[in-house]
């Protein structure tokens, strides 16, 4: 009985579905970056892991479900002042269904097949601790996704940036278990022998660097960080930002400051290249591994690559909303944070901006004045807009309004509002200043830093 059990059919039919798991973790991850970028992961604001996963059936069913998301802080900010239809919210809640059913489907696979192999005694000695283990953790990223949709309930517009990354970090680190395993079980079944592999100091250390790369990529898209400059290699037309908020604290400015997590991610990724290149060089030595080595090369290029795409590819996406008095905006914002006031400029800027309405300008106004990125804000009346937009001449009521903010803070205080902006392409002008009272000057420059 034991031979059977040693056999190697049985770690390899093991093997096969660890792999299998892990490549739906794999679609799972990459259902979740798709549910970031449009901004599903709110839409469903409850957990019942059995009985959701039964989407809404009827019209009364749909109307409840956005009923509850009308009453989270993300659609009376965002999304309800823009005019957020049933359509569109359909729209959202579909990723998130599909992302959370996904999960669901895993555990079913993974904990079905392994009651099915120890039916037939398939799963081999030492190996009972790690599938369990790999089990308990699947679990435990459902609690922990829960966990992260439930900080953007109830006073933050998105979920917290800290347990988005928890969240991204637990996903990688079961999906490389469960292809470590599988590995393992793979070479048992073609030798017959049983000895797993183990990390050494070089992988640890590898790993260690890569951790924090990924750490700060998920921060910048929890941040919506990506948006604060579309150029490379330069941030705004600098090496280091204008905009970075050292008021709390560096420590508060390291974890929390979109400007300089932005900054940091950017220039981390070449310590792992670095890392990666000696690793590979390292994994080169081993006999049998050259093809191992390549892809090594080949996986960090490519995502170098991939992240210099997706910068500068941030200022150029299509709106997803029809933006009222934005119309020819784009351009204009992808240049202005690239561009310096000369220096024979008056010290104070003026920054028009639009807005979808008064509540949208006034938190706008709120966090960038917080930010010290303006010394102030005038919300004027509502404003008539007629403007051409995919075509056709369409009207508006929006909410006009002007920044005050010194010569050396318009780029990032621009950048900042256009990050916060409801519109994809805000209308954003600067207006020179000529002449003021010198005592004015001098309270913007101290208000700003």
């Amino acid at each position: 009985m034991d031979t059977e059990v040693s056999s190697p059919a049985r770690p390899r039919a093991l093997s096969r579905l660890l792999f299998l798991v892990a490549a739906m973790v794999f679609a799972m991850v990459v259902v979740g970056g798709i549910t970031r970028l449009t901004e599903s992961g709110l839409s469903i604001t409850e957990w019942k892991p059995l009985s959701g996963a039964i989407p809404p059936l009827s019209q009364a069913d749909w109307a409840h479900a956005f009923n509850l998301y009308q009453a989270t802080p993300e659609y009376r900010e965002i999304n309800g002042p823009t005019g957020m239809t049933i359509a569109q919210f359909k729209h959202i809640y579909w990723w998130e269904f599909v992302h959370r059913l996904l999960g669901r489907l895993i555990g079913l696979v993974f904990a079905g097949g392994l009651v099915w192999l120890a039916s037939k005694r398939g799963i081999p000695r030492g190996y009972w601790w790690k599938v369990i283990a790999l089990l308990a953790l699947g679990g435990a990223q459902g609690l922990l996704g829960w966990y992260m949709v439930m900080s953007g309930l109830s006073q933050r517009t998105d979920v917290s940036h800290f347990r988005l990354s928890a969240h991204l970090l637990l996903a990688l680190g079961i999906m490389s278990a469960l292809i470590w395993v599988a590995l393992d079980l793979r070479r048992f079944a073609a030798t017959g022998e049983d000895r797993p592999s183990r990390l050494t100091t070089p992988a640890l250390v590898t790993i260690a660097i890569l951790f924090v790369q990924l750490m700060l990529g998920a921060w910048v898209a929890g941040l919506n960080a990506g948006q604060v400059a579309s150029d490379w290699p330069l941030m705004q037309g600098r090496l280091f930002p204008d905009g970075v908020d050292w008021s709390h604290g560096a420590f508060w400015a390291l974890t929390n400051d979109p400007y300089l997590i932005h900054f940091l991610h950017r220039w981390w990724a070449w310590v792992v290249v670095a890392a990666m290149v000696l690793f590979a060089r390292k994994v080169r030595k081993v006999p049998g591994a050259r093809r191992a080595s390549i892809a090594i090369h080949a996986a960090f290029g490519t995502q170098v690559l991939l992240g210099i795409a997706t910068v500068l590819s941030g200022g150029r996406d299509l709106a997803r909303r029809s933006p009222p008095g934005g119309r020819s905006a784009a351009r204009r914002r992808n240049n202005m944070g690239r561009q310096r006031v000369g220096s024979d400029a008056m010290s104070v800027i003026s920054v028009y901006a639009v807005f979808a309405n008064s509540e949208e300008a006034e938190r706008i106004g709120r966090a960038v004045i917080e930010e010290r990125l303006a010394a102030c804000i005038n919300i004027l009346s509502p404003v008539r807009s007629i403007y051409r937009w995919q075509g056709a001449v369409k009207t508006a009521d929006e909410v006009a309004a002007i920044f005050k903010t010194a010569n050396h803070r318009v780029d990032a205080l621009i950048t900042r509002i256009a990050a916060l902006h409801s519109y994809d392409v805000p209308c954003i002008v600067t207006w020179p200043v000529d002449k003021l009272l010198a005592p004015y000057a001098d309270w913007v420059e101290a208000s700003v830093g």
